[in-house]
């Protein structure tokens, strides 16, 4: 899709960029550094544990899935994942 901006310049829109424009901002979430602070997550050195911001992490699920209701999030591996999904899916 193109749209005329306030320059009077075309600029196009398609979903593909959306898409990666997203994919982009979800990495930059995930990038830090011990010299730069982030919102986003942290490093607790004690524990030798990543630390992220749950709110945060829901906003990035949402960007990806906009009809997403907030919800609490748990961090599990990934075997209680296909757990999960077998009990869902289970049918007996």
């Amino acid at each position: 899709m193109a749209k005329i901006g306030e320059m009077g310049v075309m600029v196009t829109q398609c979903k593909d960029c959306s898409k990666l424009n997203k994919a982009v901002d979800i990495m930059e979430k995930f990038e830090w550094s011990p010299l730069e602070l982030n919102p986003f997550m942290a490093f607790d050195a004690a524990n030798k544990e990543c630390l992220l911001s749950e709110d945060q992490l829901m906003r990035i699920i949402q960007m990806v899935n906009p009809a997403q209701k907030v919800r609490k999030i748990r961090l599990v591996s990934q075997d209680e994942v296909r757990v999960a999904t077998v009990k869902r899916y289970d049918t007996d």
